[in-house]
């Protein structure tokens, strides 16, 4: 059995001697779009990085070897499932992985806009100590307390369900809508609407298939309140970027 492991992906010693067993091993660091189908070639089962290089019906057409595939990330997205299966390729994740950087990153981003930071850096990078909260012409570096307010999650997956418990922890109100009813500790589940209308952050933490593809549009958006913050630590194919550019130009 030949095994490639694609790109790197955390295995370490212990884990390389163990698939060696299995058949024989052989490792890159560099993987891309460019160099994933030469390296396929007679593989039985490789570890693939998705975000690092794709794997679309091109890629998996080109080979016949191919078995398993294995993503060391928790998202299949970056994969065309149907042409796996047609391949009679068998496609597994690491459903566990990230969970709590990407929670804490949504917490963080959350702040990152409601404090202004980025845009404070940026003024402080060019006008040195001059950003003033006296001057009314700088009160849009201001931003809102916490604690108090509602954090809205869509998705209330392993990560949603993070999201939720860190939100709760700074004293935030904390309702959620899933497609199937979860029990969480102190998350309110409500509607998918009653979500974006009462929520003063939203963080977007789907997995993406077709029926969640654009569940962010012009309806929804219009739904939210205009100083409502969006977080999307899921893909981008879940927010229609046009809507949402259109939104924030308009001032909406």
């Amino acid at each position: 059995m030949k095994i490639a492991i694609l790109n790197e992906c955390f295995l370490g010693d212990e884990h390389i001697k163990r698939l060696k067993v299995l058949g024989t091993v052989k490792q890159f660091s560099d993987t891309t779009k460019d160099t994933v189908i030469d390296r396929l070639q007679d593989v039985n089962i490789a570890v693939v990085d998705g975000f690092l290089a794709p794997l679309n019906a091109e890629v998996l057409s080109s080979t016949n070897a191919l078995k398993l595939l294995v993503l060391p990330h928790n998202s299949y997205a970056m994969v065309d499932v149907g042409a796996a299966r047609e391949k009679g390729i068998i496609v597994v994740n690491a459903p566990g992985f990230s969970i709590q950087a990407v929670a804490e990153l949504a917490i963080g981003l959350a702040f990152a806009v409601n404090r202004k930071i980025s845009l404070g850096d940026r003024m402080m990078r060019v006008h040195p100590f001059e950003a003033d909260p006296g001057r009314v012409d700088h009160r849009h570096y201001f931003g809102f307390d916490f604690k108090g307010k509602t954090w809205g999650v869509i998705g209330l997956g392993r990560i949603g369900s993070e999201v939720a418990h860190l939100a709760r922890g700074l004293g935030m109100n904390v309702i959620a809508y899933n497609r199937s009813p979860r029990v969480v500790e102190g998350v309110t589940m409500v509607s998918f609407d009653e979500v974006l209308q009462q929520a003063d952050i939203i963080s977007v933490c789907l997995a993406l298939n077709p029926e969640t593809e654009n569940s962010i549009s012009r309806e929804q958006l219009a739904l939210m309140k205009p100083t409502a913050i969006l977080i999307n630590v899921a893909t981008a194919q879940h927010i229609d970027t046009d809507a949402l550019c259109e939104a924030l130009r308009n001032g909406e």
